[in-house]
């Protein structure tokens, strides 16, 4: 069972009221001490007593935002910044000033770290919570319990919850094993995923009004990527880059949530798109490279255009060793341009959002987008494989002019229409090509000599759910 405390709240939340320099100075500040020294025999006290405020922050708040409160250890301490950036001008965000470790501290210390929630303009309006990394040598049933008493308080709040699943611990660390007399066997590799992902996910799973941010997931997919570095060494936490796009994940999230939530009023519903990757054609390219390719909804009446998805290289403009691709996506980078006001394709100083990226799926992807209902809507889908060379696009032409970027059979362009109505289901046409030499910005319907490119996608689907 959870070991409960009860929090001296009345006089933290009299302490919350003052700023950190009328404290120091009042006398109300000593007497609330003197008091408190006085009746410490007859009450059982909080875990923490913060010096610096719980939730003093609120003179600094704009009080026609929404309000976030980051429950979390180092690791969200690490995306912090990344995250208050990505939300500025969005939402007030809030950190309890401490790194806020295991499930067993935030059992003792959520009533103080959630403040005076219940007063006006201090209230919460999202949560985000996660326990894990500093519960790698704890057991199932406290680990789980200590879950269910936290979740009991923060639902008091009335805010809206995400749980952030407890990211990887690198293979730098020996593997995990089994159940050391029925607790996980500590900071391991894989732990995470043996252990506390799962016993959280159970948890979870009883209160299905949480949403749930995959920051685990997130790592792992990006394995060979962002984070392939990571990977091999032995530091849990995540600097540079590697945090910054931890942030952004979460704050896509947040905001997503946010358009869910006014989903019912605005009446918006969710397109859904599944592709399906022909893996026994691209593996037989020259590279034998799963293609780039990218998603974007264009709207019909006011031609908003949208990018949902693209594939990191494209997206970031980091090829690594393989040689930088400009003409990949050469039709998409024009409506990218049109999109967000920019002059070139996507480059490490100037990429698309991570959280829209991610290394190219070796078989299927889903990607699902909110849109105002009962609206008309194109999708366009781009798709390049490098090395696909044929006798329309080899490697080099009889006039001598030379593939250097080893594209081969050029771009192509699928696309389709769909009326954001529930039920209402679509599959595009493929439309027209690129060039196998240069960047265009438009679309040439000539297709005569695409043959293995064709047959890249066995399966595109778009489909309109309620959210």
């Amino acid at each position: 069972m959870v070991e409960q405390s009860v929090e001296t709240t009345e006089s933290l939340l009299i302490l919350e009221s003052l700023d950190m320099s009328d404290k120091i100075k009042s006398s109300t500040y000593w007497l609330i001490i003197f008091l408190g020294i006085l009746i410490q025999p007859f009450v059982t006290t909080a875990g923490e007593l913060h010096l610096t405020p719980v939730d003093n922050q609120t003179i600094s708040d704009n009080p026609k935002l929404p309000r976030l409160l980051v429950i979390g250890d180092s690791i969200s301490i690490n995306y912090y910044k990344s995250l208050c950036e990505a939300l500025k001008g969005k939402y007030n965000i809030h950190h309890p000033p401490t790194n806020c470790g295991s499930s067993a501290k935030g059992a003792k210390n959520i009533v103080n770290w959630l403040g005076a929630c219940q007063v006006k303009g201090r209230h919460w309006d999202v949560i985000t919570f996660n326990f894990g990394h500093w519960d790698s040598g704890n057991s199932k049933e406290i680990y789980q319990d200590n879950l269910e008493f936290i979740i009991s308080k923060l639902k008091s709040t009335g805010a809206k919850l995400i749980w952030v699943t407890t990211c990887p611990v690198p293979n730098g660390f020996v593997p995990a094993g089994e159940l050391i007399n029925g607790k996980a066997p500590h900071r391991k590799a894989g732990v995470m995923k043996r252990y506390l992902n799962p016993w959280a996910s159970e948890v979870m799973k009883r209160h299905p009004e949480i949403s749930i941010c995959d920051q685990w997931q997130f790592v792992k997919n990006n394995n060979e990527g962002l984070y392939s570095q990571w990977w091999k060494g032995k530091n849990v936490h995540f600097r540079g880059t590697e945090a910054i796009e931890l942030g952004r994940l979460l704050a896509k999230h947040i905001l997503n949530i946010g358009d869910k939530e006014n989903a019912n009023t605005a009446e918006q519903v969710t397109l859904r798109f599944d592709l399906m990757l022909d893996p026994d054609i691209y593996t037989k390219s020259h590279y034998k490279k799963p293609p780039q390719f990218a998603l974007w909804l264009e709207e019909a009446a006011k031609g908003t255009i949208r990018t949902l998805w693209v594939t990191s290289k494209t997206g970031t403009g980091d090829w690594g060793s393989d040689v930088v691709r400009t003409v990949s996506l050469p039709y998409w980078v024009s409506r990218w341009n049109i999109e967000t006001q920019s002059r070139s394709y996507p480059t490490l100083e100037n990429p698309v959002i991570n959280a829209v990226t991610g290394a190219t799926p070796k078989v299927d992807v889903a990607v699902e987008a909110l849109v105002p209902s009962k609206s008309l809507w194109n999708y366009f889908v781009e798709v390049n494989v490098s090395g696909d060379y044929n006798d329309a696009f080899p490697v080099k032409r009889q006039d001598g002019k030379q593939d250097r970027q080893g594209n081969g059979q050029p771009s192509i362009i699928y696309r389709g229409t769909i009326t954001s109505s529930p039920g209402r289901h679509s599959s595009p046409q493929l439309i027209g090509r690129t060039e196998q030499f240069q960047n265009v910005k438009h679309i040439i319907t000539d297709l005569e000599g695409i043959t293995t490119a064709r047959d890249l996608f066995s399966t595109i689907e778009v489909s309109c759910q309620l959210p």
